[in-house]
C-alpha cells in the first residue's frame, strides 16, 4: 500500500470516526460497503492520482471521493452534503477492507510489519512531540481564556485520562465522557474531540495538560494579575467600619441605598463575590428597618463581619502579589462553561430557594451516571430590581413551565425522569446551562424499582447510604472557597413516617423516618423542615402524610449541611415526589 493509504488506516476506528459523524450514518456506511464488497465489489474504485486519494462508488449515480491523509475533516465528496458524508466514512472502511485481505495473503514472516499497521505495538518512536513540547502562551494564544482557565482547574483537579500512544495518540477522559484524538503531523491544529467542538477546546487542553504532564514537560503557569479598583474597595472597607461603629439598628434608608449602588459598582467591577454580599447587606437592612420577620441580627453580623474579612484579605493578597486568592477572594463574573456531547442523568428532586443576594428560584437535582457527580439545574429569578414582586406562587408556577432546552421540558420533568443530555453545557460546580442548543430526551420515569437497580449494581455508592450512621456521621471540613463542600445530597431507604410535630416557638417541623432492614430491627432518623413561605407545601405534605401497606420501601432524597438535615423529594413505586411543589 501507498503511504497515503497507510496514513488514512489511523483515521479507520469507529470510536474515532464517531466523532466525524453520527451513530446513524456510520450503521449505514458499514452496511453498505458490506453489500457492495460482498455483492458488487466492481462498484468501489479506489486510485491514487494527482497527489490525492480518489474513490468512485456507484450508486446510480458516480459518486467521486477525495480523501485528505493528512487531514481527515477536509476530504471531499461529490454528494451535497458538507459535512463528512456516509461516502467518506464508506470509503475509509474499504481501505479497511483492502488491508484486511493484503494481512491474509501476507506470509508469516511479515508478522512485525502487519503488527505497526495495526497499531498493536507502538511504533519505534511513538512521542507525539507537539503535543509534548506546546508551551502554555502557545494554547492560550490558540484557544479562548475561557477554556484555558477551565481546563486549568479541572487539570489541578488531578482529573483522570487514559492515554494510548498508537497511530493517533488517543486519551480518554471517562469525567468528561469524551476521548480526544491527536495525529502525528500537525497534532494540535489537526486533533479531533468527540464533543466535535472544531476549536482548541478545553477537553483538548486537559488532553495536552495530562500528555505533558506524563513526560513532565509542564511548565510554570503565570496567571494574568486582576485589577481591582482600589477606591471602590476602601469605600467598601469605610462603609462596613461605620456600621460596626455606629451598630446595625443605626443604620437608615440611605444605609441601605449605598450597600445597593456598591453592590451595582462592584458587579461591574467584577467583584461578584463582593457584590452578593452588599446585596445580602441591604436586604438585612431593608428587613430591619421595615421590620419583616425575615431579618436575622446573626446573620447580618455574620456577613458583615465575612465582608470585612475578606476585603481585607484582597488588600493583603494585592501587596503579596498572591493573584490567585485574589480572583478567589473577587470571584468571577461568569462561571465558566464546556461543552459535553451526551450524558445520562437521574432526576431526583426539585427544590425552591431563596437566597439572601437577592435571588429566588427552583433547582432540579440530577445524577450523572457518567462522571458520578451531582449536577444541578436551576431556573432563577431576581428579586432586587426595583418593584420587584416574587413570590413562591411565581417559582412554583415556572417550575411547571415547559420552557427549557430544544425540546422545551419543564423543571418538574427534568427532577423527575431518567435523562439523556445531547450537546449540553456545565461549569465547574456541574451546574447545567440552558440552552436552545441543548436536547433532552426523557425516557423512563424515576421509581423506587429503577433508583433500588442502580444502588445493587454498586458503581454508584456516594449516592446513597448504606445505614442512618452514614448520614449522621458525615463531617464537613470547612473550605473558605469551596461552597460545596458545605452539604452533601445523600439517598436513604425508609418505610414510614412518623413523629410529626410542629414547634411553634421554632417555627420547625421535626419528624422522623423509619427504616426496618430486618423484621424486628429498625433504625430511625429524624428530620427537620423550618417555616418559610417556600416551605410551606412541604411542611404540610409531611404533616399529612400517609404510610402505605403496599409498596412500603421508598428512597427519601437528603441534603446534609453541618446544622441540619432536610429533605427534597421522595421516590415511591411510581415516581419522585417533590414535596415543596408537588400537591
Amino acid at each position: 500500500m501507498t503511504e497515503k493509504i497507510n496514513n488514512l488506516k489511523q483515521y479507520i476506528n469507529e470510536n474515532f470516526l464517531l466523532t466525524l459523524t453520527n451513530k446513524g450514518i456510520y450503521n449505514r456506511s458499514v452496511k453498505d460497503i458490506d453489500n457492495i464488497i460482498n455483492n458488487s465489489p466492481e462498484k468501489i474504485q479506489i486510485e491514487e492520482a494527482e497527489d490525492k486519494i480518489k474513490v468512485t462508488i456507484d450508486t446510480g449515480e458516480k459518486i467521486q471521493v477525495i480523501l485528505n491523509d493528512e487531514d481527515i475533516k477536509s476530504s471531499k465528496c461529490s454528494c451535497p452534503s458538507k459535512d463528512i458524508c456516509k461516502h467518506i466514512i464508506m470509503s475509509l472502511l474499504y481501505i479497511e477492507h483492502l488491508n484486511t485481505e493484503n494481512k491474509e495473503n501476507e506470509s508469516n514472516n511479515n508478522t512485525i510489519e502487519n503488527n505497526t499497521e495495526t497499531g498493536e505495538t507502538k511504533e519505534e518512536n511513538n512521542i507525539f512531540d507537539e503535543v509534548k513540547n506546546i508551551s502554555y502562551d502557545e494554547i492560550k494564544k490558540s484557544s479562548t481564556k475561557r477554556n484555558f482557565e477551565y481546563a486549568l482547574d479541572r487539570f489541578n483537579d488531578d482529573i483522570e485520562a487514559d492515554i494510548e500512544e498508537k497511530a493517533m495518540l488517543e486519551i480518554n477522559i471517562p469525567e468528561e465522557n469524551v476521548i480526544i484524538y491527536f495525529p502525528k503531523k500537525d497534532s494540535i491544529k489537526k486533533a479531533v474531540c468527540s464533543c466535535k467542538d472544531s476549536s482548541l477546546c478545553a477537553h483538548k487542553i486537559i488532553a495536552i495538560l495530562k500528555y505533558k504532564q506524563m513526560y513532565n514537560s509542564l511548565e510554570e503557569i503565570k496567571e494574568e494579575d486582576k485589577e481591582i479598583d482600589e477606591n471602590i474597595l476602601k469605600f467598601s472597607k469605610d462603609y462596613v467600619e461605620n456600621i460596626f461603629e455606629k451598630g446595625l439598628y443605626s443604620c437608615s434608608e440611605k444605609d441601605f441605598d449605598i450597600a445597593e449602588q456598591l453592590s451595582i459598582k462592584l458587579q461591574v467591577k467584577n467583584m461578584p463575590e463582593l457584590a452578593k454580599m452588599f446585596r445580602s447587606i441591604a436586604e438585612s437592612i431593608d428587613s430591619m428597618i421595615n421590620k419583616h420577620a425575615s431579618f436575622n441580627k446573626l446573620f447580618s453580623f455574620a456577613i458583615l463581619s465575612r465582608l470585612y474579612n475578606t476585603i481585607k484579605n484582597i488588600e493583603k493578597a494585592k501587596q503579596n502579589n498572591d493573584n490567585r486568592t485574589v480572583k478567589l477572594l473577587t470571584g468571577e463574573m461568569r462561571s465558566k462553561y464546556i461543552n459535553r456531547k451526551s450524558a445520562e442523568l437521574l432526576g431526583l428532586g426539585a427544590y425552591p430557594w431563596i437566597s439572601s443576594t437577592g435571588y429566588l428560584g427552583a433547582s432540579a437535582y440530577l445524577y450523572n451516571l457518567n462522571t458520578k457527580k451531582l449536577s444541578f439545574f436551576s431556573y432563577v429569578i431576581p428579586t432586587f430590581y426595583d418593584n420587584a414582586k416574587t413570590s413562591y406562587d411565581d417559582v412554583r408556577s415556572n417550575y411547571r413551565k415547559k420552557i427549557h432546552f430544544e425540546n422545551n421540558i419543564s423543571i418538574e420533568e427534568i427532577s423527575k425522569y431518567k435523562l439523556k443530555f445531547i450537546n449540553y453545557k456545565v461549569n465547574d460546580e456541574e451546574r447545567i446551562s440552558s440552552s436552545k442548543f441543548t436536547s433532552v430526551i426523557l425516557n423512563d420515569r424515576m421509581n423506587y424499582t429503577l433508583l433500588k437497580e442502580i444502588k445493587d449494581s454498586k458503581n454508584n455508592e456516594e449516592l446513597f447510604a448504606e445505614n442512618y450512621d452514614d448520614i449522621k456521621n458525615i463531617y464537613f471540613k470547612y473550605d473558605y472557597f469551596n461552597k460545596n463542600d458545605r452539604s452533601k445530597i445523600i439517598i436513604a431507604e425508609f418505610q414510614i413516617i412518623e413523629n410529626q410535630e410542629f414547634d411553634k416557638i421554632e417555627q420547625t417541623l421535626y419528624f422522623d423516618i423509619v427504616n426496618h432492614y430486618e423484621e424486628d430491627d429498625e433504625e430511625r432518623l429524624t428530620l427537620n423542615v423550618k417555616y418559610t413561605s417556600i416551605h410551606s407545601n412541604g411542611i404540610k405534605y409531611i404533616m399529612n402524610y400517609k404510610n402505605s401497606t403496599v409498596d412500603k420501601d421508598r428512597f427519601i432524597v437528603l441534603e446534609k449541611t453541618k446544622y441540619y438535615i432536610r429533605p427534597i423529594s421522595i421516590i415511591n413505586a411510581n415516581a419522585v415526589i417533590n414535596i415543596f411543589f408537588d400537591n
